[in-house]
């Protein structure tokens, strides 16, 4: 009964070993939210071994990328190691007890015990609060299968001592004897019980020495003096037979300098500090596996739904351990890692070979390179001299004007219909100034581009008209660079484009007149509605004449009366004109200039010819207007016909809504680019497989109409330099939009 209690609270101790350092600093939970999750961690010892920190890096690594929330880590001590006694311990829990009253915590993590155990000495009332267990095991202790309750989880790490002492005697199969370091305190006793049961098999294959209880003076002389082909296990030495206390590692590298043989362990940390090696713990690894599994029930899984999870061992020995006492690589078990190894001549200059190796072998490869160059050189220049007059050939067959000057407007080079233009031999241009060939003139005219190439050092251009032979001709001029950026010579280019002006006069014109029938038959689409729309103020001046005579015929005249009926008249014949002049500019043959105009002027002018129409076909048509927008440099007339077929084709979209759904938002808006014109109905939306054709010419959707109108808009707003598209709402129904970019924008 006793070696059980004595075996459950090794575990307790020795779990303080694996995940003591789980202790985050502040700036890793600083920030502060609603609801943080509360987390208790309650070791069984006290803080500050060294296989702490390492714990808690790969701890708090993990929390650190894992979780994104807001989180608290309580973190409390028992100190049962310097102080075992059960007063303390009842006064510690008790303590705890009363902090922790008015916090709820929302993961419990005891490590060193049986949690259960813990839980139910303590009294704390976390039964019901998800627990995460840390615990170490040894199937030598004879340790009872876990019986854990229903909201809990938890991680066990069962190190093998006996793999450890087995590998050293196969590294040292010379071995007689093996002595096992243990210290004084509370720990190491519980450890050094633990290992008397793991090693009391091996009596009759090797002998056993425990060497517990001793100064540290004491037994650095012993172990300097141990007799040959012996072996040394440390197993924990945190405090002498003095009294004097020791971290574990302190205590392994006076030990690991002193002994006359090597020294075995099994956890992870002490590799590089002193022992050989082994199969030990992977504390790094068993960190972040703990962190995990916090942050799965943090997370929201239930504990009881979490397997409970073992740690890693793994064989890992350190290299300048084994250079020490002669151990080959080859003699480590299968699948071992090694720490601290020193390169070899090929591994540490391994890059430095192969650079040495790929230089020789360049160098060999340019000498070659070299020689098949020289003679292809001599191919070249051949080849060269043929080129030369193949470009020639090339040069004389471009139909344009090319001459080649210097920078004193010299012509260098001319090609053959530049010396048919002329209509002089070849000696009588070159060496000559372009400007007397060309103009007769003793130096450059004010048109001539190269003075403007000179200081962009870019490409520039001109059309011209020459009068005398009524041509036109594209001119342009290219300077000749060298590596430095300087103009060495320039490249002056002609092209009679006289065919192309007139095509593009004949396509001007016909582009007018299509604009102007576009226009003619929206129109009459609108004539009952115009008519309606003059009808009205007609009307009214006619009633108001009518009642005008009747006053002047009665005996009673009223001048005040009188007065207010000719001014109804005037502003009725001012409506009728507004109407009619819309209508004379809509009409108009030739097209108007580009000037500066406000947008929500020419759209209220396509609203008010709509106002009839509107009325006749149940349409409401909202206006949503920036007023802060810059005058646009723009033709009137094109943007009301682009404006004006927009929102019929709103209105006819809408044909077979319900009149109270039949709404149309005529909306202007400024961009980082220019101002945007956007009409939106509520209809029955475009196909998709309509909306990339519907700016095609003679392309329609509606059982009338020529298909003309979008192509024609798309063409004025890209005139205006910019653009227009259409694209399906959300919610119901399509949007309209056009855009004119800032370069036409405030007359820029």
């Amino acid at each position: 009964m006793g070696r059980t209690k004595a075996r459950q609270t090794i575990i307790a101790v020795s779990f303080i070993f694996l995940l003591g350092s789980l202790l985050p600093s502040a700036s890793v939970l600083a920030s502060v939210a609603t609801k943080p999750k509360n987390v208790l961690i309650l070791f069984h010892a006290a803080p500050g071994l060294p296989l702490y920190d390492i714990t808690l890096s790969e701890f708090r690594t993990t929390i650190q990328r894992g979780y994104g929330g807001p989180l608290n880590l309580f973190v409390e001590y028992l100190d049962a190691e310097r102080f075992p006694d059960k007063q303390h311990l009842q006064a510690e829990i008790d303590f705890i007890k009363k902090k922790y009253t008015r916090e709820k915590m929302d993961l419990f993590i005891p490590i060193g015990m049986n949690y259960l155990s813990f839980i139910h000495l303590s009294s704390l009332g976390f039964d019901e609060i998800p627990t995460l267990f840390v615990e170490i095991r040894s199937e030598h202790r004879g340790a009872q299968p876990f019986d854990r309750k229903a909201n809990a989880t938890g991680f066990i790490v069962e190190p093998d001592p006996q793999k450890t002492f087995e590998t050293a005697l196969s590294l040292h199969p010379g071995a007689t004897e093996v002595f096992i370091i243990t210290g004084s305190s509370p720990t190491d006793r519980l450890l050094e019980s633990v290992a008397r049961v793991a090693y009391r098999g091996y009596g009759d294959r090797i002998k056993v020495t425990f060497l517990s209880g001793l100064a540290m003076e004491e037994l650095l002389q012993k172990i300097s003096r141990l007799p040959k082909n012996s072996i040394v296990m440390y197993v924990s030495l945190m405090k002498d037979a003095k009294g004097v206390n020791y971290y574990p590692l302190e205590s392994l590298k006076l030990l690991s300098g002193a002994s006359s043989a090597p020294v075995y362990g099994d956890w992870g940390h002490f590799v590089g500090q002193g022992i050989v090696g082994g199969c030990v713990m992977d504390v790094q690894s068993n960190g972040s596996k703990v962190a995990q599994l916090a942050l799965r029930i943090l997370q929201g899984e239930h504990p009881e739904t979490i397997p409970v999870e073992k740690g890693s061992m793994l064989y890992i020995f350190d290299w300048r351990q084994m250079k020490r006492w002669g151990i080959q690589e080859k003699s480590l078990p299968k699948g071992s890692i090694i720490v601290n190894k020193e390169l070899t001549f090929w591994e540490a200059f391994r890059w430095y070979i192969v650079g040495t190796i790929l230089f020789v072998i360049i160098e060999t490869l340019l000498v070659v390179f070299l020689v098949v160059l020289y003679r292809r050189q001599k191919r070249v220049e051949k080849q060269l001299h043929e080129a030369a007059k193949e470009w020639q050939t090339t040069f004389d067959s471009i139909q344009d004007l090319i001459i080649i000057l210097d920078l004193d407007f010299k012509v260098l080079r001319v090609n053959a219909p530049a010396l048919a233009f002329f209509n002089l031999p070849a000696e009588r241009v070159l060496g000559k100034h372009c400007y007397t060939l060309v103009h007769g003139t003793s130096e450059p005219p004010k048109i001539c581009l190269v003075p403007a190439m000179k200081r962009t050092k870019g490409h520039e251009d001109a059309e011209f008209y020459d009068r005398k032979r009524e041509a036109w001709f594209l001119v342009s001029v290219n300077p000749v660079l060298d590596d430095k950026g300087e103009i060495t010579s320039i490249v002056h280019q002609a092209r009679d484009i006289t065919k192309q002006k007139q095509t593009e006069a004949e396509i001007h014109r016909a582009r007018a007149e299509l604009l102007r029938v576009e226009r003619s038959f929206r129109m009459s689409e609108l004539t009952a509605s115009l008519a309606h729309e003059l009808n009205q103020p007609l009307a009214a001046i006619l009633s108001n004449a009518q009642a005008a005579l009747h006053f002047l015929e009665s005996d009673k005249a009223d001048l005040n009366e009188f007065r207010e009926i000719l001014h109804d008249i005037i502003q009725d014949d001012k409506r009728a004109g507004n109407v009619i002049r819309s209508l004379r500019s809509m009409m108009k043959r030739e097209e108007g200039e580009k000037k500066p105009i406000i947008l929500s002027e020419v759209l209220n002018d396509v609203v008010s010819i709509l106002h009839s129409e509107a009325i006749f076909r149940n349409v409401h048509i909202e206006t949503e207007f920036d007023g802060s927008l810059p005058p646009v440099l723009a033709d009137r007339i094109q943007l009301q016909q682009v404006t004006l077929n927009l929102i019929m084709n709103a209105a006819e979209a809408m044909s077979r809504n319900l009149p109270e759904e039949r709404r149309i938002i005529l909306r202007t808006e400024a961009t980082d680019h220019g101002v945007r014109v956007s009409v939106r109905d509520f209809g029955l939306g475009i196909d998709k497989e309509n909306l990339e054709r519907l700016f095609q010419p003679f392309f329609t959707t509606k059982g009338s109409g020529l298909g003309m109108g979008l192509a024609i808009s798309k063409s004025i707003i890209e005139a205006h330099g910019g653009r227009i598209w259409a694209e399906n709402n959300p919610e119901v129904g399509a949007t309209f939009v056009f855009e004119l970019p800032i370069s036409a924008v405030s007359g820029k």
